[in-house]
């Protein structure tokens, strides 16, 4: 059982979701629907994408979540105008996005059956030190620094994702394929669990560009404000 509850006055971890809407309407919060979200919404009312992040999140000891359709209330202007002004403290402020990556919809989910033995990284023993054995990065990971190219990434198809991406400190992606993390110093994957070394080249990798940019982060305090400008059109 979850609850809508207000945010106001606790200060507590949270986690945001990133998800298509797709076709299908979600599952939302309206003036008619408020007090009935406040008392109670079974798991099974929720949607995949809803229950895998609230899955994630029980797993994590994350206690709130914070999902756009059910936290502004869809048919109050008053309410949107108030949300959508704080959307980079939402995402900026939160422990973790949660994205469900390949989900064209909130009915596909985060979780996906499929062979892990295809991206689980192989753990060997060298000169009697465990080590993690990955596949050498491609000329495509190297330059761009992007784990998942050959992912069914539909949540990029979405305008309005990218505030979440650019503003999110820590996201974990849920794909097709396998789970992929982004921060302001890492890009790791199941195939490269510790990350790739010296990719990717600082510019190309533009969400990273623009984190910087907005946080200061250390990788890009230097960047030039003409070259900043650049990366917004």
């Amino acid at each position: 059982m979850s609850k809508l509850v207000s945010g106001s006055g606790k200060h507590e971890n949270y986690a945001t979701l990133s998800h298509c809407w797709g076709e299908s309407q979600p599952l939302t919060t309206k003036l008619a629907t408020l007090e009935t979200r406040q008392s109670g919404i079974t798991d099974s009312e929720l949607p995949k994408s809803f229950m895998d992040a609230v899955t994630a999140c029980r797993k994590l000891d994350i206690k709130y979540l914070w999902i756009d359709s059910l936290c502004i209330i869809q048919d109050s202007k008053k309410d949107w105008q108030a949300e959508s002004a704080t959307m980079g403290n939402v995402y900026g402020n939160s422990t973790l996005t949660i994205a469900a990556a390949s989900a064209k919809d909130s009915y596909e989910g985060c979780f996906f059956q499929r062979n892990a033995l295809r991206t689980r990284p192989c753990f060997a023993r060298v000169f009697g030190v465990w080590c993690i054995v990955e596949r050498h990065p491609n000329l495509l990971e190297e330059i761009y620094g992007d784990l998942r190219l050959t992912s069914d990434w539909i949540l990029d198809t979405r305008a309005w994702v990218l505030q979440e991406q650019i503003l999110a400190c820590r996201t974990v992606n849920f794909l097709n394929d396998g789970v992929y993390w982004n921060c302001a110093n890492l890009r790791a994957s199941e195939q490269h669990p510790t990350g790739l070394s010296g990719v990717p080249q600082a510019n190309m990798d533009f969400r990273s560009q623009l984190q910087g940019i907005i946080y200061g982060t250390r990788l890009f305090t230097g960047l030039r404000k003409a070259v900043a400008y650049g990366f917004w059109y």
